[in-house]
């Protein structure tokens, strides 16, 4: 049986989760009109995602791990996790992105657990 403050702790997962989703919908859409206007390039563009999924999968894993406060490095690491995997099955229904395992893929994983575990270690 799951007692009350295990739930509690999935709960605050979750809230992270969509907290990481609702920024990163909000970065992107400011990313996409200065993509219209200024017409960034394709260099610029991976650079900004690098750094938006590491920051904000780090932002996730500090409050993870402040919530959490033994092993906050494993929460941290949980939540940039569980961002990959819903990050994973958007993109597996999107009918017009070939899905397939290679070098990118993984690079994405390991930004995504790499900065909610930073995220949770600075907690």
């Amino acid at each position: 049986m799951i007692s009350a403050e295990q739930k509690n702790n999935i709960f605050y997962l979750f809230r992270c989760l969509i907290l990481s989703y609702i920024i990163t919908f909000l970065i992107l859409a400011v990313l996409a009109l200065l993509l219209y206007k200024l017409s960034l390039g394709k260099g610029i563009l991976s650079g900004i995602l690098i750094v938006l999924y590491v920051a904000v999968n780090m932002l996730s894993g500090v409050l993870a791990g402040r919530h959490m406060k033994e092993k906050r490095y494993m929460w941290g690491l949980a939540v940039g996790s569980m961002y990959f995997a819903v990050l994973l099955l958007l993109t597996w229904f999107v009918p017009s992105v070939q899905f397939s395992l290679n070098s990118t893929l993984i690079t994405t994983f390991l930004l995504c657990a790499g900065g909610g575990m930073l995220g949770g270690m600075v907690s």
